[in-house]
């Protein structure tokens, strides 16, 4: 098996660190949920959070090993990233 992405569900940045730098060498990439209203999926790091403090939230997420968000507020992620020079 060769998959192109795991999706973590962590309740720890500690959780995330773990698996990223395998997942990472497996060239496959790491996909954290942020749209939930509750902390356990992404370690914290979650929509409504990242609306306020994007830096703490999507970027501590991207500084953890995290390549693929999925959110239900896709406008100001992709802001984020474009203004971070994330994304073209």
């Amino acid at each position: 098996m060769q998959p192109i992405a795991f999706e973590v569900k962590a309740r720890t940045e500690e959780y995330i660190k773990e698996g990223s730098s395998e997942i990472a060498l497996m060239g496959a990439r790491l996909w954290v949920n942020t749209l939930s209203q509750t902390p356990e999926k992404a370690a914290g790091h979650i929509d409504r959070l990242a609306l306020r403090n994007p830096d703490a939230h999507w970027g501590r997420l991207i500084t953890l090993g995290v390549n693929m968000i999925q959110t239900d507020e896709p406008a100001a992620l992709l802001n984020y990233l474009k203004l971070k020079g994330f994304h073209k």
